[in-house]
């Protein structure tokens, strides 16, 4: 039976939109400050309209929703996206599924983990004469995976395991649901990428050495011989039983390999290997997947790109994600696009590195789900990748951030062999740029990946103090609304006297923040009232921040400017 796939039901209020505007000012400890510091901020926002973002996205003032508010009209639970994932994209069995097998699960298979090879092939003879058989083994996790005729079988197989082993669900992986494309940039739109995405994450105009001599392992739905990888020979292994000559799907993979390791890739030097686990309609299974992880391992791939995922917990899966920690290996999963508080697996299991999305404004995309596991973030809005033999299209989603970090990942352990690749992650998350509420959060976890910040991150005398974000907060119910706006020490050394000014529709507040080590987040927090924020007007907000005593090296990033408003879309 065919599968189908088509896009779940979007957020029916619109995300955290507003732009981020450029300025520069130096805060006067004097009498007059506050009016030096007013003319300062009107002519810092007039710079930073002309100028646009500083990290390529253009400069618009924009309505701005609360994160907290705009996930009141997603699906609000994992196993409400798991539900939606599946219907869209499998077709179910015919029949109800035994009380015992849930539903998510492959019909009729069974995954056996056995203790010792010799239990594994005493219960591989002694199912013989029954209506089942045996559809794959992982020597390395000595697991199996048995397909059986029915419940009554499934029950006298059971009968038949040795106490010491491990039965569990084959549960179906999909990659994550692509959201619609970026169309244009109007009001209300998140800002694409299209080919910037490597400029903005501070990438060099030459990276082409960047991978080189590192083997990175995309498992997808396979890579085409596509333009995009310059005739670079890709090495391809298929995990599935039956995969039809049609690529109905095959694009997806081809997408994320080309943003990873094409000639305009993140790392296009890498050694790629691919691994197909997933069908023509983007769909596998836990089994597959484990399969495909240990071999990208057994082939000698140092970094794993898994742009997928599945809400069905699988310890062989979890076993293979072991497999390759032990071996010194790095796995990149995708924190998943059904807009959930929540991640899929792999990206929740411990030691991978879950990858979520932002817009060119810096912004979270707002499909991207959110949970206290999701490590680091990267462009993930309309970024100009491969598609199928010979096509281009605007890709978006944490499918496409993922394979950013993966890259990175390989560029730096091409830069410095030195490193692991665990190593390599850690030195990503410590120069990450933060983003959302301040540090380490549910929704950028670490922050967004800056290869500027990662390459030059042992130059001495960098002084860079960044205005890093607006975030809202969801209030107690309250008349007001809490709003952090925070402030990142980027830079390579340590700062003292930093100071913030904050305008809110024209009245000044000023904030002294002390000193910031390299790579600290502070923030100052600003109640606004919520019925301004619920107005057509809103409320115009322009902050700059600069450190006194030193000559910032990167004063383009000292400024922000955004109208904040909460707005209802319609259905």
């Amino acid at each position: 039976m065919r599968r189908t796939w088509c896009i779940p039901g979007r957020s029916r209020l619109i995300d955290l939109i507003f732009s981020e505007l450029q300025a520069i000012f130096v805060l006067i400890v004097m009498r007059t400050r506050v009016f030096i510091l007013l003319l300062f901020l009107t002519a810092g926002a007039y710079l930073f309209w002309k100028s646009g973002d500083d990290r390529g996205g253009e400069a618009r003032e924009e309505p701005v929703v609360s994160q907290e508010r705009a996930r009141e009209a997603q699906p609000r639970t994992v196993s409400e996206a798991a539900d939606v994932a599946l219907s869209d994209r499998v077709s179910e069995p015919d029949g109800a599924f035994e009380e015992s097998v849930p539903p998510g699960t492959l019909e009729n298979e069974m995954l056996v983990r056995f203790r010792s090879s010799e239990e594994r092939r005493r219960f591989l003879e002694a199912m013989a004469g029954l209506d089942a058989e045996l559809a794959g083994y992982i020597p390395g996790l000595n697991a199996v995976r048995i397909r059986y005729g029915d419940s009554t079988v499934r029950g006298r197989l059971l009968g038949l395991l040795p106490d010491s082993a491990f039965v569990g669900n084959n549960y179906f992986v999909l990659s994550p649901t692509l959201p619609p494309p970026v169309v244009d940039e109007g009001a209300g739109a998140y800002a694409g990428f299209g080919d910037r995405a490597l400029r903005w994450l501070g990438v060099p105009e030459d990276n082409s050495s960047w991978g080189t001599g590192v083997r990175v392992a995309v498992l997808d739905t396979g890579t085409s011989e596509h333009p995009a990888f310059g005739g670079k020979f890709i090495p391809e292994f298929n995990f599935l039983e039956d995969f039809p000559d049609a690529i109905s799907y095959h694009g997806h993979g081809t997408a994320v390999a080309s943003l990873l390791a094409g000639t305009n890739g993140i790392a296009p030097g890498a050694d790629l290997i691919s691994l197909k686990v997933l069908d023509g309609d983007g769909a596998g299974n836990t089994f597959t997947l484990a399969e495909g992880i240990v071999e990208a391992v057994n082939q000698g791939a140092r970094v794993l790109s898994m742009s997928l995922g599945t809400f069905g917990e699988s310890p062989i899966l979890e076993d293979a994600v072991n497999y390759a920690l032990r071996h010194g290996a790095v796995l990149i999963a995708a924190a998943g696009n059904e807009g959930v508080q929540g991640l899929p697996y792999p990206a929740l299991y411990d030691g991978v590195v879950s990858v979520t999305a932002v817009d060119a404004n810096n912004r979270r995309a707002p499909f991207s789900n959110v949970a206290p596991e999701v490590d680091l973030a990267a462009p993930g809005i309309g970024l100009k990748a491969a598609w199928g033999v010979a096509e281009e299209i605007s890709f978006s989603g944490t499918s496409a951030a993922t394979p950013l970090v993966a890259g990175a990942v390989a560029a730096l352990l091409s830069r410095e062999p030195a490193l692991s690749p665990a190593q390599a992650v850690e030195i990503l998350m410590d120069n990450a740029n933060d983003a959302g509420a301040p540090g380490r959060n549910p929704e950028t976890g670490s922050g967004v990946i800056n290869m500027d910040r990662v390459l030059n991150r042992d130059e001495p005398g960098i002084y860079d103090v960044a205005l890093a974000d607006f975030h809202l907060g969801s209030g107690d119910g309250g008349s007001t609304v809490p709003l952090q706006v925070t402030v990142q020490n980027r830079g390579t050394e340590s700062v003292d006297d930093v100071r913030l000014g904050v305008s809110i529709d024209g009245e000044v507040r000023e904030f002294s923040l002390g000193a910031l080590e390299r790579g600290e987040v502070t923030a100052a927090e600003i109640s606004l009232p919520l019925d301004r924020l619920q107005s057509a007007e809103g409320i115009e907000i322009r902050s700059s921040v600069a450190a006194f005593g030193i000559n910032d090296s990167r004063p383009e990033n000292n400024g922000k400017a955004a109208i904040l408003r909460f707005v209802a879309q319609d259905d």
